[in-house]
């Protein structure tokens, strides 16, 4: 019994000194402070991944053409015809939506150069008519 009445006075002393050190002369001054911000640093590097995704489709607005469409987004109007099945890039209508390639999805065709004639083998450019 002697050594819980010694051990009931021994935290109750413990308990009062905790109390005495948490104590502040002014009730005031602890309600109205804040703690101050935490600062932190990084050390280690971070990358941001940002990703540009390109419209896929475009609804035509009254007024648009293919060739304004085609330059608006950066693509050849081939390319724009291709991928719609277009055959005319006169016939487009407002409210039709057309596809826009990825430019990943382009391919571009190189044409053979002309070749030229010499001017010694070509033929004249007014025909002359014979005797």
């Amino acid at each position: 019994m002697r050594s819980r009445v010694l051990g009931a006075t021994v935290a109750l002393a413990v308990l009062l000194v905790i109390d005495a050190a948490c104590q502040n002369e002014d009730p005031d001054i602890a309600a109205n402070q804040t703690l101050p911000a935490i600062q932190t640093t990084s050390t280690v590097p971070t990358t941001l991944l940002t990703t540009t995704t390109a419209p896929r489709f475009y609804e035509v607005q009254p007024g648009d053409t293919l060739f304004d469409i085609a330059r608006a987004h950066g693509l050849p109007v081939e390319a724009i015809m291709q991928a719609n099945g277009m055959t005319d890039a006169n016939v487009l209508l407002a409210g039709q939506v057309i596809q826009l390639p990825l430019p990943s999805e382009i391919t571009t065709t190189t044409l053979p150069r002309p070749t030229t004639i010499p001017p010694s083998t070509a033929l004249p450019l007014v025909p002359t008519l014979a005797p």
